[in-house]
């Protein structure tokens, strides 16, 4: 009699025999113990438990994602993290809200007649959409001027407002720390206050303690931030802190504010450093610019913000108090903020193009995207791509005339000589106080402070380049008081060959000298901090994201000085920038 085992390869045998296919699972050829003997035992390979195993695992995650969209879907809790600051949480503590509850106080605050927009719950966070059809310089939605907070607001008639704008013109104070004490004044207002729900949906002041710049002393911050964007802000915001508490704490504001004149607070002070924090964190991240104030608008706090071209801007409109009566009862009053007074003022939100039934409501800001602010504001380590705002100053020296090079003739001549008989000097003295007008006429004054946004992807800035060729031409120029009448256009235009070289010096010689400062830096950063992980040090990410991005910067410019330094390359140059 045959074996089991034989028995195994007889019948493997017969099936290749046959020819059958391949993927038909062939039995095994191991050994059987005797106890499985005469009983009909086959055991196939391991291809059918993986395909079995993968289908499971395929069927537990669309189980996973179908149950994750049913709660979204009705606003319960997600499965998957929300990296907004507004969670969809369904616990009921200070702070998180579900969609339902968010969306009812995004209906309610602030907007009067017109409303085109609504509140849309993304995979990731909220979005603001609008719900019809809108025509460029349309009205969006209108809002309650009484429930915006605003630094230059004439129209309010509250003491405290008052005061604020005094001490503003007067130069006491600046429009981040009254924006703050307002905002302060309505969180200890706590439910009394028409902000309050708003309030409490925006970061608590414990979350600030444990995320972003406050997670961090002031000593390891500098440390850590020297030779990026982000120096010198740690000592900003103390400024601006210890002003705003200064001022609060000071017998007019607190007076206003309700805080007993004494110093002996037997519970701790009515308004903590953490509170003074906490407002100006708020007002760094939500505020808007206004004409010449800052201002919290309840409403745009739920639109998101883009480095895309804002399709809306912010309007302001006065109008008569008592003009038809239904109008001034939709202004809801309270005492002690914004008193009805016979002339008022609205915000509008008004479209700047087209917007789509469905299309996102977007607002334009390049800072709050970039690495360093998102850590100085969340603490966290987001971003894909990099991006950040360089501060650029130009010195002084740039306009000095070096020493002359001996150049060949093919160097001195350009495609433009050809066609004009303009010519441009090297030798020449700078009269200083008409170069400063021209510079202060194109923002590219010397020795001022400028900020530039930057991508990683696409490290180049029109502006800056701008500049470069602008202080360039300048410096080359003969005939330096013509630039007054000339379109701004004109000078990214192609120029001489010898002034596009000197403006890609500039550029490099600027990035380089970042770059060097960066590099400096990291000896004594590894000497600080020791063995600590990226994870502890989330703003050595933002260090090295800084660096990608300057070196893609200088590395542009170098490509630009190597395309105009040869007369073949320079000539295609030349036309391309003539048609484009």
């Amino acid at each position: 009699m045959w074996s089991p085992a034989d028995k195994v390869r007889a019948r493997n045998s017969e099936y290749k025999s046959h020819g059958r296919s391949t993927t038909f699972p062939e039995i095994s050829s191991f050994f059987h113990p005797s106890n499985y003997r005469g009983k009909n035992v086959v055991v196939t390979n391991t291809n059918t438990f993986k395909k079995s195993f993968t289908y499971l695992l395929l069927l537990a995650l669309i189980g996973i994602v179908t149950i994750d969209f049913i709660f979204r879907r009705f606003g319960e809790l997600t499965i998957f993290e929300n990296i907004t600051n507004i969670s969809m949480d369904k616990k009921s503590v200070e702070g998180e809200f579900t969609f339902k509850n968010v969306n009812n106080i995004f209906q309610s605050i602030d907007v009067l007649k017109v409303r085109r927009i609504a509140l849309f719950q993304k995979n990731n966070g909220i979005s603001v959409i609008s719900i019809k059809h809108t025509l460029k310089n349309s009205t969006i939605a209108e809002l309650n001027s009484n429930l915006i907070l605003y630094t230059r607001d004439e129209q309010k008639s509250t003491s405290l407002q008052r005061r604020i704008m005094r001490d503003i013109e007067k130069g006491l104070i600046d429009d981040t720390v009254g924006l703050m004490v307002l905002l302060l004044k309505h969180k200890i207002m706590a439910s009394e206050s028409p902000l309050y729900p708003i309030i409490r949906i925006l970061p608590s002041v414990n979350w600030f303690k444990t995320n972003g710049i406050f997670s961090m002393n002031r000593k390891d911050f500098d440390v850590a931030s020297y030779g990026t964007s982000m120096e010198g802000i740690y000592e900003s915001i103390e400024k601006h802190c210890k002003l705003a508490t200064s001022y609060i704490y000071s017998s007019i504001i607190k007076r206003e504010f309700g805080i007993p004149q004494s110093v002996d607070y037997l519970n701790g002070p009515p308004i903590t450093q953490y509170d003074i924090q906490w407002a100006y964190m708020i007002v760094r991240s939500y505020s808007l610019e206004i004409s010449d104030g800052i201002a919290f608008v309840p409403s745009l706090v739920f639109i998101r913000k883009t480095n895309k071209d804002s399709n809306f801007q912010v309007v302001m409109e006065a109008y008569k108090g008592d003009d038809g009566g239904d109008r001034k009862a939709e202004i809801p009053e309270y005492e002690g903020i914004g008193n009805n007074t016979h002339i008022k003022q609205t915000f509008k939100l008004i479209s700047k193009k087209n917007i789509l039934k469905g299309e996102e409501i977007i607002y334009k800001d390049d800072r709050s995207l970039t690495d360093s602010e998102i850590f100085i504001s969340r603490g966290q380590w987001l971003l894909n791509s990099h991006k950040m705002i360089l501060p650029v100053v130009f010195p002084k020296s740039i306009l000095v005339d070096s020493h002359k090079k001996s150049i060949d003739n093919s160097q001195k001549l350009s495609i433009r000589h050809l066609y004009s008989n303009n010519t441009f000097s090297s030798d020449k003295s700078i009269n200083s106080n008409l170069t400063n007008i021209i510079l202060k006429k194109f923002d590219c004054s010397l020795d001022t402070l400028y900020y530039y946004y930057f991508e990683e992807i696409n490290a180049t800035n029109g502006k800056f380049t701008f500049c470069l060729k602008l202080l360039s031409y300048i410096k080359h120029s003969s005939e330096t008081h013509t630039i007054l009448s000339v379109d701004p256009l004109q000078i990214l235009k192609p120029l001489e060959r010898n002034i596009e070289m000197d403006a890609a010096s500039i550029g490099i010689s600027i990035i380089q000298n970042k770059i060097d400062k960066l590099r400096s830096s990291t000896a004594n950063i590894i000497n600080y901090f020791g063995h600590k992980s990226i994870n502890q040090l989330p703003i050595i990410k933002v260090r090295e994201a800084e660096m990608i991005i300057l070196r893609n910067i200088i590395k542009n410019l170098h490509n630009w000085y190597y395309i105009v330094s040869d007369i073949d390359t320079y000539e295609s140059y030349y036309y391309y920038l003539l048609h484009n």
